[in-house]
């Protein structure tokens, strides 16, 4: 698991790096985790977004972001 943190030290994601075989022990990590460091994206700064790709109905769909901390994050589609 890889933890990012905001500038404030709030938790903004956890992701999983790796495929793991056994997926409930994922889950009782991503657990465990959180009841340690607190839940995902409350008290974390809002993303800023930096580009939108079109969607349907002439809608303008999110694409990229960059967070608090500056990592550009890419939306998946």
């Amino acid at each position: 698991m890889r933890i990012l943190f905001a500038k404030n030290g709030s938790v903004q994601r956890y992701i999983v790096v790796g495929a793991h075989p056994n997926e409930e022990s994922v889950n009782d990590m991503l657990i465990v985790l959180t009841r340690t460091f607190g839940p995902a994206g409350i008290n974390s700064p809002p993303l800023h977004i930096i580009s939108f790709r079109p969607g349907g109905g002439g809608m303008q769909i999110p694409d990229k972001a960059v967070d608090s901390c500056g990592r550009k994050l890419s939306f998946e589609q």
